[in-house]
């Protein structure tokens, strides 16, 4: 049996919980929740409480600000950890810190899927060594791409804009770091393919747009990959999409079948 302990309990943790205690993931059983508000037994506020129940897994779900305070501990402590918040990683330093913990510790940090698919085909693609170019185009309501470092007309654009505009061009480690509630599926991507630095992304902002848009265009000599999805975004966090949390669901169904398609 396979003891699970998660990091936030918002629009994702808050589903995963509800399937780990309602028994729906044969073989995971939850030992502890690392949230704010404590509101049942497995809910606690310390991160080594949660260390100490010996979790076989820990899932990240929180934020990139969550996943710097805690990612380097839960390593540390020989934990396998699997991460939402992939963002985080666009910090160089940061990637080192966690790569030197698995080392030391023999742990494994896995990144997830997240909100998007095809990463099988782009890492098949990057094994080849002649994938030529990466690219992401991300599409979401304007208001939502507001952050604070921006310039007053930018901020006003994205604030009253009546079609859509390219609000962003650069790198995928570029766009985690400037809006990090956002690009996680960018840091994603890069991470599976290229690179951070190599990776291009657009934000493209949408004045009505109720959806999250990923477009991924990436060339190699062998395969040419389109892939685009529309997915709709949670009820309860407008920065997340609705289809996120099931990423993880998949992934913990998956661990204890002995037929699994699609790995």
């Amino acid at each position: 049996m396979k003891s699970v302990a998660l990091i936030g309990r918002g629009a994702i943790g808050g589903v995963i919980v509800s399937w780990l205690n309602e028994g729906r993931i044969p073989g995971c059983r939850l030992v502890g929740v690392l949230a704010r508000t404590k509101n049942d037994p497995f809910v606690t506020n310390s991160l080594d409480d949660i260390l100490c129940r010996k979790p076989d897994l820990v899932i990240e779900a929180a934020s990139q600000t969550a996943a710097r305070e805690y990612l380097p501990r839960i390593l540390e402590a020989s934990c396998d950890c699997l991460l939402l918040s992939v963002g985080v990683l666009s910090d160089p330093s940061f990637e080192r810190k966690c790569r030197e913990a698995i080392l030391r510790n023999r742990s494994r940090l896995m990144v997830s899927t997240g909100a998007i698919g095809g990463l099988d085909l782009l890492q098949a693609m990057q094994l080849t060594e002649t994938l030529r170019s990466v690219n992401l185009v991300s599409t979401m309501h304007a208001e939502r791409l507001v952050q604070p470092w921006m310039g007053a007309l930018l901020t006003k654009q994205l604030h009253t804009c009546d079609q859509e505009f390219l609000a962003f061009e650069g790198t995928a480690r570029e766009a985690a770091s400037k809006f990090p509630t956002l690009t996680n599926v960018a840091a994603t991507v890069g991470l599976a393919t290229l690179g951070l630095d190599a990776t291009r992304v657009q934000l493209i902002a949408h004045p009505v747009s109720d959806r999250k848009t990923h477009a991924i265009h990436a060339v190699s000599d062998l395969s040419d990959l389109r892939l685009c999805l529309e997915n709709r975004v949670s009820c309860d966090n407008p920065h997340t999409s609705a289809l996120t949390p099931m990423s993880i669901v998949r992934y913990l169904l998956n661990a204890e079948r002995s037929f699994v398609v699609g790995v």
